[in-house]
């Protein structure tokens, strides 16, 4: 710019040299003037091109500041692309990982509804044995307060039966649960040492057998007890030892109480000889006691235990 302004100042000064013969006054003094403006303008365009410089480096110095805003941008964008990426394998990891344990914890339900299906089908087996037990155990109660009924009935008709006896002292009658008890003193059937039934003593065998003889589902075991004194001389040849003697006499009732039409398959004949005593056999009471004929009302389910 600086380059035109003298390039016009040179133009101007050669303008006039060349001339100055021919240039009127006029139109020098305008020429004065042009190159007046001329300068003013160009003095303006100098102003401007400083602003201009000026203004360039400013813009200079923002390009840079902006360029370097980019690199730090460009920079913190590959920054966070490589965490991106490194996040990106993480959670691929940690979803794998997820992916794993939802697969074994599918597996382990699967697992727990068959176990729950195999407890629901136990449960529902054990409701229905439960209810056959129940049903079982009702019919059982009811069939043993029959049976316990029953029982007491044929201790009532015993007892009813037996009024003689009973107050002579010869017969007790004892009901235990579901057994009943009747023991005899050994002399209403017996002589001593002998196994055969007296008369009187049928006719008393004559009315148990009348109760007993409807008795279904009961074991009627007969039992022989004696004391200690040994059998006398002119008897061992038939009962060496009191057990022969006590075994003899329950076979004898039982063969009896049979005749008179009580069912074989229920009668059982036990002997114990002295071995089993009610009572001691120190004192003549003692030995009396244990004399005896014991006969037995047993449930049918307990007959394994005195095979």
């Amino acid at each position: 710019m600086k380059q035109i302004s003298v390039f016009l100042s040179i133009a101007f000064l050669l303008i006039i040299t060349a001339g100055c013969s021919t240039v009127k006054p006029e139109e020098l003094t305008k020429l004065q003037a042009d190159n007046a403006n001329l300068t003013a303008e160009n003095q303006s365009l100098m102003n401007d091109l400083k602003t201009s410089k000026s203004d360039v480096s400013a813009l200079q110095d923002q390009r840079d500041n902006l360029q370097k805003q980019l690199i730090q941008i460009s920079n913190d964008n590959i920054g966070l692309k490589n965490q991106v990426d490194s996040t990106k394998a993480g959670l691929g990891k940690q979803v794998d990982n997820l992916n794993a344990s939802i697969k074994a914890n599918n597996l382990k339900m699967t697992d727990l509804q068959n176990e729950i299906k195999d407890r629901d089908k136990q449960i529902t087996d054990l409701q229905s044995q439960v209810k056959s037990l129940s049903s079982e155990q009702a019919k059982f109660l009811q069939e043993k307060n029959q049976e316990l009924s029953n029982l007491t009935m044929t201790h009532e008709k015993l007892e009813a039966a037996m009024q003689l006896e009973i107050a002579n002292g010869d017969l007790k009658i004892q009901q235990l649960g579901d057994m009943l008890s009747v023991n005899f003193q050994d002399k209403i059937f017996f002589d001593s040492g002998s196994a055969d039934i007296r008369n009187s003593g049928k006719k008393t065998l004559d009315k148990v057998a009348a109760v007993l003889k409807s008795i279904t589902n009961k074991e009627v075991r007969v039992e022989g007890y004696t004391d200690n004194v040994p059998i006398a001389p002119g008897y061992r040849w038939k009962f060496p030892s009191n057990w022969e003697l006590s075994v003899a006499r329950a076979t004898t009732i039982v063969r009896y109480l049979q005749s008179q039409g009580i069912d074989p398959s229920l009668l059982k004949a036990t002997g114990y000889g002295e071995y089993n005593p009610a009572s001691s056999n120190d004192t003549p009471e003692g030995k009396a006691q244990n004399r005896k004929i014991a006969i037995e009302l047993v449930p049918l389910d307990q007959r394994a235990r005195f095979k």
